[in-house]
């Protein structure tokens, strides 16, 4: 009966582990050519965050990252990030102008979209992105 109570402890604690463990991701972005640029480990953490656009918006935790290529997506900002409806928007939208942003639509475990940049009275289109669960 011990060892009954035992597992049941054990079973309990690794549940726990587990659920403190926030989901990491990877992400790439490519440039217009679809040339990688940017190479991140990314957390989409639950803390929220002020941005100067509407709406619930979260922090991103960058782990590690990797710039392929100069004057790209600006992984290096702080990001936020918020998902409606199976789509992510994440982003620097802390600076109230000249944004620049990640827009992807979910598939399974992963995200792909468009990689932009918009300020009051334009918008470019810099290229795609994807972002994939890692397994642990």
């Amino acid at each position: 009966m011990k060892l009954f109570y035992f597992f049941l402890l054990l079973l309990g604690f690794n549940f726990f582990v587990n659920a403190e463990q926030q989901e990491q991701w990877k992400l790439n972005i490519f440039d217009k050519n679809n040339n990688l640029s940017v190479v991140a480990m990314i957390i989409l953490t639950e803390s929220p965050t002020s941005t100067c656009l509407d709406g619930e918006w979260f922090d991103v935790d960058v782990k590690e990252a990797k710039k392929v290529q100069e004057a790209q997506f600006p992984v290096e900002s702080q990001l936020s990030y918020r998902i409606n409806n199976e789509t992510l928007v994440l982003g620097r939208h802390n600076r109230c102008d000249s944004y620049a942003q990640l827009i992807g639509t979910l598939s399974k475990n992963s995200f792909s979209g468009e990689y932009s940049a918009f300020g009051l009275g334009w918008s470019k289109s810099l290229g795609t992105f994807n972002m994939t669960k890692v397994v642990l």
